[in-house]
């Protein structure tokens, strides 16, 4: 319920879809060990030669080791145009081809999804910078604007299980070959992984 409460639970971690986590925006930390001691680690600034990144180790202890005082974060301006697109009606070749394009580019999308279901296969994202640079990629590539993707995981059918885990999209082709024709698939990542 509070930033100090997000990087002492660290529940976003390594599988953030187009963000960082928050392990990655802590610069350093005041805080308050778990045995009383007052603590402090890392800088205010980015450019800082202070030693190890003790207070990166903290993170995601749940409170168990540290109640933070004080945190000192990195901040990233937002950016100029941010566009949320969705292309529908593809085959699964044709979307494969289309996300590992998307990936390739010089400045990926800040989220790519791709997914497949009963309605057929679908190739989402939200792409970000300048408006001309995101016009011109959203028209490179034939994608049109829809809804932002709020959906990140694949619900458990009845008779059924769902299998998740971390994957290199440069493997996706490969992995979605092995999915039994008509298995619903989902594969979600941010930036360059």
């Amino acid at each position: 319920g509070s930033i100090g409460g997000l990087f002492a639970s660290d529940d976003v971690g390594a599988v953030t879809a187009g963000g960082p986590a928050p392990r990655t925006l802590l610069l350093g930390m005041e805080a308050v060990l778990a045995c009383g001691t007052v603590f402090r680690s890392g800088a205010r600034v980015v450019k800082s030669v202070a030693g190890f990144d003790v207070h990166k180790l903290l993170v995601g202890s749940r409170g168990l080791l540290f109640a933070a005082t004080t945190l000192h974060l990195r901040l990233r301006s937002a950016p100029r145009a941010s566009v949320w697109f969705r292309r529908d009606g593809l085959d699964a070749s044709q979307a494969l081809r289309l996300f590992l394009a998307l990936r390739a580019l010089a400045v990926p999308p800040m989220a790519l999804h791709l997914r497949t279901d009963a309605a057929g296969v679908m190739v989402a994202g939200r792409i970000a910078g300048r408006a001309a640079c995101v016009a011109s990629t959203l028209r490179a590539h034939g994608l049109a604007e829809g809804p932002p993707v709020t959906e990140l995981h694949l619900h458990v059918p009845a008779p059924g299980e769902v299998l998740t885990g971390i994957v290199v999209p440069s493997r996706a082709v490969e992995l979605f070959d092995l999915a039994p024709a008509g298995t619903p698939f989902l594969l979600h990542g941010g930036g360059r992984f």
